[in-house]
């Protein structure tokens, strides 16, 4: 396992800052005292969590535990068939993750989820049915596809089932490992209309054209390229999709695909024609200010209700559409009831109250 894809799991967390009881199903390669996928889970479980590992093969169990105890780790390696009735005596767990090449059967992941809120699930090509079958066992509100899982062999989709019901309904549409290719082509050979670069991430954004439903046109979108270069950005940034398909409300663009891999993270959004609010007020172009002063009341009660805050919030990112203002930008999000989540200094207005109490002062009457 590589730095990234443990890097990628953590984001993926449902509370990455808080300490969470891992399960994690089969060792695998991770007994190997050598391997860098035992260092990282002894990573994870130097952070706080409370690793779990479960696996039948005594042998590979007892080589693990040493290795963990010669570095100190509070790390439980568990020696047991992976069964519902173990299941049962283990109690319950924050997150599960099934990442390795474990032959698992749907009863079984059923008992996990019933004891685990979220499950993560790396499966090949011709496991996808697993996947399906989860989404349709009733025991879960929804099951996404992530993206291809960095640090294996042959292409490995992650998926996460998780309890909580997305507001909007809608599922996150995973870019396959042929489309990120693609769109990595593309963007080699387009130049973009936003970059950005600090101590943090490397971000592009640039103008593409997609395929369309079968036998309908092509659509203009905006693909946002992040490079994470710190820890921060990672379990940030790599949300932003989570947020967008949160909020329930046509103020906000609904992603159209998401992608991560071990060179880092694309989003596609819809393409939005109109100035931003910055460059509006500058042009006298805000005919109908009232209008745009209850909308964006209407956003700003809609991110309460999804228990989001944005934390960045300025002109530069409310676009001005003929449809109506757009919200962007939830690179910097959190969740409203996150525990110390952190924040990088150059953010606008953490204070989301008043970012929009200024917002609407800019626009005035």
């Amino acid at each position: 396992m590589s730095n990234t894809r443990i890097a990628l799991l953590e984001t993926w967390l449902p509370r990455p800052f808080a300490p969470a009881r891992l399960l994690i199903l089969g060792c695998g390669p991770i007994a190997d005292p050598t391997s860098d996928c035992l260092a990282q889970l002894l990573a994870l479980s130097a952070a706080g969590h409370d690793c779990t590992i479960l696996d039948p093969d005594s042998d590979l169990i007892a080589r693990g535990r040493e290795a963990a105890m010669l570095a100190g780790s509070k790390a439980h390696f568990v020696d047991h068939a992976i069964d519902p009735e173990m299941m049962e005596r283990m109690g319950g767990f924050d997150v599960a993750l099934l990442i390795n090449d474990t032959d698992i059967p749907l009863a079984v992941l059923a008992a996990v989820q019933a004891r685990c809120p979220t499950l993560f699930l790396a499966v090949g090509p011709k496991q996808n049915a697993l996947a399906k079958a989860l989404k349709n066992s009733g025991h879960h509100a929804r099951v996404d596809c992530l993206g291809l899982l960095p640090g294996h062999h042959g292409p490995r989709l992650l998926f996460r089932s998780a309890a909580k019901p997305r507001a909007s309904g809608m599922e996150i549409q995973a870019l396959t490992p042929d489309a990120m290719a693609g769109l990595r082509d593309m963007l080699a050979k387009t130049k973009p209309f936003y970059a950005k670069e600090n101590d943090h991430f490397i971000c592009r954004v640039l103008p593409v054209t997609l395929e369309g439903e079968p036998g309908g046109p092509p659509q203009r979108a905006a693909v946002k390229y992040v490079q994470a270069k710190s820890r921060m950005a990672r379990l940030l940034l790599y949300r932003e999709h989570e947020f967008l398909c949160a909020l329930n409300s046509p103020l906000f663009p609904q992603p159209l695909g998401v992608g991560l891999d071990e060179q880092g993270y694309i989003l596609a959004l819809p393409w939005l024609d109109g100035p931003n609010l910055q460059q509006a007020l500058a042009s006298k172009a805000l005919p109908n200010r009232k209008g745009l002063r209850e909308q964006l009341l209407q956003a700003q009660a809609a991110l309460r209700e999804a228990g989001i805050r944005h934390r960045d919030l300025r002109s530069t990112n409310v676009m001005i559409t003929p449809q109506g203002p757009r919200i962007l930008d939830f690179g910097w999000a959190c969740w409203a009831d996150e525990i110390g989540c952190p924040a990088p200094p150059q953010l606008a207005a953490p204070d989301d109250d008043a970012a929009f109490a200024a917002l609407l002062a800019s626009i005035g009457e």
